[in-house]
């Protein structure tokens, strides 16, 4: 059984939680956050016993008709190129990344961490180093 709770009782922000069960045993459940036309998914769990059914595809799926039947136009699945997002029919997106900090000692210290992870040449030599420490 699937089964749908939503405090988005209109457009705006809404969660959307989406749970399938089984005999009274919850099998899976996922959260997706809906802002004006937009969906993301949120977060997701599933009993690994069940795994073999795969109910955390199954409610996945769930959520993103009910997204189409609220008249979302877009569905976010998050980050990261899995087979699965392409087999969904995900495209990739460029994703930009925004750090907002305070003139403090803190915030100055949190720009230089933001700008040397940034940085080509020392992202190259920090992987040179991590693949130097797995050999």
């Amino acid at each position: 059984m699937l089964r749908r709770l939503s405090d988005r009782p209109g457009p705006g922000l809404g969660v959307v939680l989406t749970t399938l069960s089984q005999d009274r045993a919850t099998l899976a459940v996922t959260v997706r956050l809906d802002v004006g036309r937009r969906s993301w998914f949120y977060n997701a769990g599933f009993d690994p016993q069940a795994s073999r059914l795969s109910p955390g595809l199954v409610v996945e799926l769930a959520s993103i008709r009910d997204a189409i039947e609220r008249g979302q136009q877009t569905y976010d699945l998050g980050p990261g190129d899995y087979r699965y997002k392409r087999d969904l029919g995900g495209q990739e997106r460029e994703l930009l990344r925004i750090t907002a900090t305070s003139s403090s000692p803190a915030g100055q210290m949190t720009r230089a961490w933001s700008a040397a992870r940034r940085n080509p040449w020392l992202r190259a030599r920090r992987n040179a180093l991590r693949r130097a420490l797995r050999a």
